[in-house]
């Protein structure tokens, strides 16, 4: 024999094994709560070395240490799911004796490593429990590894949380840096890009946006952000523009053309998905308006290239998608469009969707669809969402009814004389409009009496404590007050006599008693006052106008009563001396 071969025999044998009765001179036992109790003889080096637990259990200051015929006894306790982490870190300690290390927890995978993580941070394991962060870090993991990485390692102190490094959420500034790059990929050309990763990228950049069981993962607050997305679109739109351009000056023949239906359809499937992202960032406007300005152009090129009416219907409903979305936003007012604009995309996209919607509800399409090779017609019977349809029926109704009376009329005439009528249905939009006009009289009564008031003062001078005296010779009250006042001949020394008539009524009431004495009042003082408020004929024509026209206040009413109620009061104590 060798000499190698003898020092590797000469290993082997010294080298201590787990169960080894005769060589073994510590007992673990193993202990759960359902009673089980499981004994391993083992080695106090072995232990010792690698375990801080069994470290301390088997030093000289553990009081509690049993003896068990010539062997210590080392009682672990741990849940049943648990023991056989045990018993594998056990015999981790031994191989690592062994063989000075390695990568053992590869064998086990990321469930078996993550229990024997837990048991070597029971037992105090330092190398063991490292050897499995390093695995658990490096290797793949599918949905219920990090269900279940999530619900251990965080119960295992916050030295082993390096392990939910990839598990943590990102920065806001990375995560914008992809968004991003990933929004340039999803609107860049058809040509720099494969298809996969273009799809790829909208459906993740949908996805990230998306309000379900979590928050969306991007929240934009930065306005610069924004403005690179609107570089984006406007870049897709731009290549819209130039496409239809070209198509609009070329005229293929009818029919249309392969390559010009395929670019067309890539354009619009584009168009439909920033639709749907610009909707969530609540920045359809870099939209709404184009479509609306182009809408005309759009039915016009879609005609021209896919010819017949039947032909390629992805496209078409991609159109009604997008127009749909459009809609909507100028429905919900989101985006403000002025009137005249919202008219004419109304009228646009109620005739192209009413020509679409019949063959959407044919039950079964052409034959001849199926031999197309456009890629639109792979399909024998291509559908678009109910709530689309529903979403544009409904967004059609509301924007009518933004209209006003004579458009909405040239609308509903239009759609009643249709014979494809059924759709969209305008029957609530109609059943307004007809509401509208019948009590339309009735309720603008008021522009009537709006139409007379002055435009100098508002109307105020009708109210009597404004204060207001408008001198504008339209205004309907300056007019009566100086037709009035004209007719009163009432002279130019008004606020005079309404002095006079407060001081002799003030005199009638402090001296009205003594009327035989000295401080009588002068007759023609008497008469004076008498005649002012002389009202015998019942109209007050003379003190009325004087108070209500030039004074106008709480106050000159006061004065006009104090003063009739002095004079009746001096009347009647002449009667009573006559007597």
């Amino acid at each position: 024999m060798r000499d190698s071969e003898k020092r590797g025999t000469t290993r082997a044998v010294c080298r201590p094994k787990i169960g080894d009765l005769e060589t073994s001179d510590v007992v673990v036992r193993l202990r759960t709560p359902e009673g089980r109790d499981e004994w391993l003889y083992c080695h106090s080096g072995v232990l010792a070395a690698g375990s801080g637990y069994f470290s301390d259990r088997l030093s000289d200051e553990w009081p509690t240490c049993q003896i068990l015929g010539s062997r210590y006894c080392v009682e672990v306790y741990c849940q049943e799911p648990d023991l056989s982490s045990h018993v594998t870190v056990l015999r981790l300690l031994y191989a690592a004796a062994g063989c000075g290390g390695g990568d053992p927890c590869s064998r086990f995978g990321v469930r078996g490593s993550l229990g024997i993580l837990q048991a070597a941070v029971h037992l105090a394991c330092p190398q063991i429990a490292g050897d499995c962060v390093n695995y658990l870090e490096s290797a793949p993991w599918d949905e219920a590894d990090e269900e279940e990485i999530l619900r251990t390692i965080p119960c295992l102190g916050p030295d082993y949380e390096c392990v939910l490094a990839r598990l943590r959420p990102i920065d806001p500034a990375p995560v914008t840096g992809i968004f991003l790059s990933a929004f340039r990929h999803a609107t860049s050309s058809m040509n720099s890009l494969s298809s996969e990763l273009k799809s790829a990228a909208q459906e993740q950049l949908e996805y990230m946006l998306t309000e379900d069981d979590d928050a969306p993962l991007l929240v934009f607050e930065d306005d610069t952000v924004k403005s690179q997305v609107k570089d984006c679109v406007a870049g897709l739109l731009n290549r819209f523009s130039g496409f239809m351009s070209s198509i609009l000056n070329k005229k293929p023949k009818e029919g249309g053309d392969c390559e010009f239906q395929k670019e067309l359809h890539c354009l619009v499937s584009d168009v439909s998905w920033v639709c749907q992202i610009l909707s969530k960032l609540e920045m359809m406007k870099c939209i709404a308006v184009y479509w609306v300005g182009v809408s005309l152009d759009v039915v016009e090129v879609v005609d021209n290239v896919c010819g017949e009416i039947g032909d390629c219907l992805k496209t078409r409903l991609k159109v009604i998608e997008v127009s749909a979305k459009v809609l909507e936003a100028i429905a919900f007012g989101n985006v403000v469009i002025p009137t005249e604009k919202r008219c004419g995309v109304v009228n646009v996209w109620i005739d192209f969707a009413r020509r679409i919607k019949p063959l959407v509800d044919q039950p079964e399409r052409d034959d001849d669809d199926d031999d197309d090779e456009n890629g639109d017609a792979e399909v024998p019977k291509i559908n678009l969402d109910s709530e689309v349809w529903q979403s544009l029926e409904s967004a059609v109704v509301s924007i009518v009814l933004t209209l006003p009376s004579n458009s909405q009329a040239d609308i509903l005439s239009d759609w009643l004389q249709s014979k494809h009528a059924k759709y969209p249905d305008l029957t609530e939009a109609f059943e307004v409009w007809c509401y509208r006009s019948k009590v339309a009289k009735r309720r603008l009564s008021f522009l009537s009496h709006i139409n007379r008031i002055c435009g100098h003062c508002g109307g105020a001078d009708w109210i009597v404590e404004s204060g207001v005296k408008c001198i504008s010779l339209a205004c309907p009250v300056f007019y009566e007050r100086r037709k009035i006042q004209r007719e009163l001949k009432i002279e130019p020394e008004r606020e005079n006599r309404l002095a006079c008539l407060c001081y002799l009524s003030d005199k009638i009431l402090n001296h009205g008693s003594s009327v035989h004495g000295d401080q009588r009042l002068p007759a023609r003082s008497e008469q004076f006052l008498a005649r002012q408020l002389d009202d015998s004929d019942g109209t007050g024509r003379i003190v009325l106008p004087l108070i209500s026209l030039e004074i106008e206040s709480e106050a000159s009413a006061t004065v006009f009563w104090r003063s009739k109620w002095a004079i009746k009061s001096l009347s009647c104590q002449k009667r009573m001396m006559d007597r």
